[in-house]
């Protein structure tokens, strides 16, 4: 299994050198260290869950007694979705997004608010098309504004209009906000420059106020950030960072997802790695964790644990109520392990309507590579893939695709760059990548 993470949905992988190496390295996780934030009264104090609670009960109530009243309706909106950022319950998701739909047309509302607020909900709903539509809608009411243009530029990246969405980002040049440095960082990202990402992300980080959760949330983006530039120990002692601060939202789980994936990546420690994913899988109401489970279930030659997690895992992730959230997972899964590749496909083209970048042809291609059609794969790279992504993921699917169609040379150059780069392949990728360099 692959998995990719990107500020963030999903679990957090971490590549390092094989197995065989890895038992001279030195230990990074302390398991002592660790073991109080396995504990949801830690957690949910920490996450400030009872104060999210407490907002829900109170706006519940007052909506109760003035339901026509269209500013309690989007507060109680805005609190189901920070219940969700820390939960993941999907039924708050719905929730919120039932409530902003019926504020929509509302004299008494203001509008340009309510725009920005749908479309912040359909960015995390994976519904990338309608957050574009409000995000122009809102730019169009209040005018070119900070906000808007950040807005807009989150919508255009999520819709691979990455000309458009550093127009954006150029019309807030000299802004130096913490919107503006998060953006920078995620552009940076996109064109491969990890170097001046993590830069982006460290100025960001100093313009919050250490007490707010977005400082736990630009903190725990560097943790990951420092694990893509293989800096393990000051990715570990960043996700620590927000696992003791006292306002950490929902980076408290990711960030212990991501000292999990160190756990087993560098430490191999997979009982103690277990152990921290199942504390969160506990605590988390969305199946994404089930997917490092299996990683780690087949790093451990545990066949049958690792179909059971996979299987776990599509029951959930393809319902509607997910709003198709996971369909690049479900994608792979589809292609690779359960050979169903004509629903890979149908959900493909599903994706590329709703975001057609180049990770989503790349998984185009993946699926006609295990449809046994590796022309019409390297057709789709050739012209919609390479040179346009930096991510390891599609490298090492190019990789493959390459040596499908007989061309060894790039073969061997995108294996190369999948396994220098490789953060998000794991080590089965990893000695996978290297059985592959050898045949």
């Amino acid at each position: 299994m692959k998995k990719q993470y990107t500020l963030y949905l999903l679990p957090i992988l971490v590549l390092f050198s094989a197995c065989s190496q890895l038992q001279d390295k030195e230990k990074i996780v302390k398991q002592k260290e660790i073991e109080p934030y396995l504990n949801e009264q830690a957690f949910e104090k920490a996450a400030g869950l009872p104060s999210v609670q407490g907002d829900l009960e109170f706006w519940k109530a007052k909506l109760k007694s003035d339901p026509g009243n269209v500013s309690y309706q989007s507060k109680l909106g805005a609190a189901y979705s920070a219940r969700f950022g820390i939960t993941k319950n999907i039924n708050d998701l719905h929730r919120a997004d039932s409530l902003y739909q019926r504020l929509l047309g509302q004299p008494a509302m203001d509008n340009e608010n309510l725009l920005q607020a749908l479309a912040q909900l359909s960015v995390t709903k994976h519904d990338f098309p309608s957050a574009e539509k409000y995000s122009y809608a809102a730019l169009k009411d209040g005018g070119d504004t900070r906000a808007n243009n950040l807005l807009l530029f989150d919508a255009l990246m999520e819709r691979g209009e990455y000309t458009l969405a550093e127009k954006r980002l150029n019309r807030l040049d000299g802004d130096f906000s913490f919107g503006y440095y998060t953006r920078k960082s995620k552009f940076s990202d996109y064109k491969g420059r990890l170097d001046s990402a993590i830069y982006y992300m460290e100025e960001a980080a100093k313009k919050i106020d250490e007490r707010s959760s977005l400082s736990a949330w630009s903190k725990s983006n560097l943790g990951d950030m420092y694990g893509h530039a293989n800096r393990i120990e000051d990715s570990y002692e960043a996700y620590l960072e927000v696992l003791q601060k006292e306002n950490s939202g929902g980076s408290y789980l990711h960030s212990l997802q991501g000292i999990a994936w160190i756990a087993y990546a560098h430490d191999e420690n997979t009982k103690l790695a277990k152990k921290i994913l199942q504390f969160v899988d506990s605590q988390i109401q969305s199946p994404d964790v089930k997917l490092t489970l299996a990683e780690i279930a087949e790093y451990e030659g545990n066949t049958q644990k690792k179909k059971e997690y996979l299987q776990a895992f599509v029951k959930e992730a393809q319902k509607p109520a997910y709003f198709g959230m996971y369909n690049a997972y479900l994608i792979d899964i589809a292609a690779t392990e359960l050979g169903k590749t004509d629903w890979a496909m149908e959900l493909v083209e599903k994706e590329l309507d709703n975001r057609p970048t180049p990770q989503i042809y790349d998984l185009k291609a993946w699926t006609y590579l295990h449809q046994n059609k590796p022309e019409k794969a390297l057709k789709v790279i050739q012209e919609h893939v390479a040179g346009k992504t930096y991510e390891p993921v599609p490298a090492w699917h190019m990789a493959r695709i390459y040596q499908a169609n007989g061309m060894e040379e790039k073969a061997q150059e995108y294996y190369e760059e999948a396994l220098a780069a490789g953060y998000e392949l794991g080590p089965v990728t990893e000695a996978e990548i290297k059985k592959k360099m050898e045949s």
